[in-house]
């Protein structure tokens, strides 16, 4: 189980409509721990860094350190994150990508769905960090 919840922002969430807002203030059986952007979360010895990484989604984090980053639905192997979504912003992602990109190239990336892979794999073979595409916005 991970020790940590994310969730939109308030401003994000008073954006929803009535029904969504009332299912996401939902309250959980777990407590849930706020963490922030730059934020160093510790849970054992070393630490994770929290990294804002909007685009896909509003309140969207990657949390790295130790070799690893977790990306939820940022970046995937070979492509990125939707950003047809409501709420999805991306120029955003374009920005959250770069940052992305920028961790040590060994680093490895576990996204929120398929294969992992590595920061210097996805440089070379990513169109999107690589720049043999673009993210197109609305």
């Amino acid at each position: 189980m991970c020790p940590f919840t994310c969730i939109l922002s308030i401003a994000d969430c008073m954006r929803l409509p009535d029904d969504r807002r009332r299912c996401m203030a939902f309250p959980s059986k777990n407590r849930l721990t706020p963490i922030w952007n730059s934020q160093t979360v510790r849970k054992s010895k070393s630490g994770m860094t929290v990294l804002h990484a909007p685009g896909h989604a509003p309140g969207h984090v990657v949390i790295h350190g130790n070799g690893i980053a977790l990306v939820g639905d940022c970046l995937f192997a070979g492509s990125i994150g939707r950003t047809d979504l409501p709420f999805s912003n991306p120029p955003q992602l374009a920005a959250s990508l770069d940052k992305i990109a920028a961790l040590a190239p060994e680093t490895v990336v576990y996204p929120g769905h398929g294969i992992e892979t590595t920061i210097g794999q996805e440089r070379l073979t990513n169109p999107f960090l690589n720049g043999t595409a673009r993210i197109v916005g609305r």
